[in-house]
């Protein structure tokens, strides 16, 4: 095996093999002929290209987020089973008629909306509704968001009943009626008489 003794640049010495010392010659001709400054180039736009393309992806999703947010906020939500029914019988093209996204909104104010019966419960009252709007784990078709919204509603108002209900009886013992104080006695005027009177009128 032929060694050759190169000058590194910062002046070190090295031993190599000729099919080394001839990677890092035609190394060295590239970068003195500027082909590896135009490829350093050349990265350094398409980095800047990707990032400015995630910046402008992640803008585009904040102002998704921020919209949905505030539909949500302005959502009215549906509040009872029979409301729900009874929009669910109106026919297409017809005002009110529940449309596949005015229900995605509707579960998505119970979602953003949800409560627990307890504050150490897991579980809230919108546990039961998939996040996804479509694909295998989704929502399904629409008779299958009317029977999700069916259900939340039922949850959300048996928890606020539960939250928001008369507290369970308990059993006190009777209040002791006051005791009315006695009338005062005014003393009757006492007629005395003599025991020669007294006798007398016997």
């Amino acid at each position: 095996m032929v060694l050759t003794r190169i000058r590194g640049h910062n002046g070190t010495v090295a031993a190599c093999g000729k099919a080394v010392w001839i990677t890092l010659m035609k190394a060295r001709e590239e970068d003195a002929s500027g082909y590896n400054r135009e490829m350093k180039k050349k990265q350094i736009l398409h980095m800047k290209a990707v990032a400015d393309h995630k910046q402008a992806q992640d803008v585009v999703r904040t102002k998704r987020v921020a919209a949905a947010q505030d539909a949500i906020a302005k959502t009215t939500a549906i509040d009872s089973v029979e409301k729900l029914e009874a929009l669910a019988q109106i026919l297409p093209r017809n005002e009110g008629y529940l449309t596949v996204a005015a229900l995605d909104l509707q579960l998505d104010w119970h979602i953003a909306n949800s409560v627990k019966d307890s504050p150490t419960s897991e579980q809230t009252s919108a546990s039961g509704i998939p996040k996804a709007k479509s694909g295998p784990n989704g929502r399904g078709n629409r008779e299958s968001r009317i029977g999700y919204l069916k259900t939340v509603i039922l949850q959300r108002s048996q928890v606020l009943l539960q939250l928001d209900g008369d507290p369970m009886p308990v059993d006190l013992p009777p209040a002791l009626e006051p005791i009315p104080p006695e009338p005062s006695r005014v003393p009757e005027e006492v007629e005395y008489f003599s025991d020669e009177e007294w006798y007398a009128d016997q």
